[in-house]
């Protein structure tokens, strides 16, 4: 079973990365707050191998 290290939060073009506790998640739609946050988007949620940060 996986682990969550870290949540990101993208909040737009050229803005730095947000690094936060929690989130809300919302199903088809992605991290509330997020840039990518939209029904219509298939980069809702990136989920990255830990070991390429170890």
């Amino acid at each position: 079973m996986g682990k969550i290290r870290s949540i990101n939060l993208n909040q737009g073009t050229n803005m730095p990365m947000i690094y936060i506790n929690e989130i809300r998640v919302f199903e088809n739609i992605g991290l509330e707050g997020d840039r990518y946050s939209d029904p219509k988007n298939d980069r809702q949620i990136m989920i990255v191998d830990g070991s390429l940060y170890d």
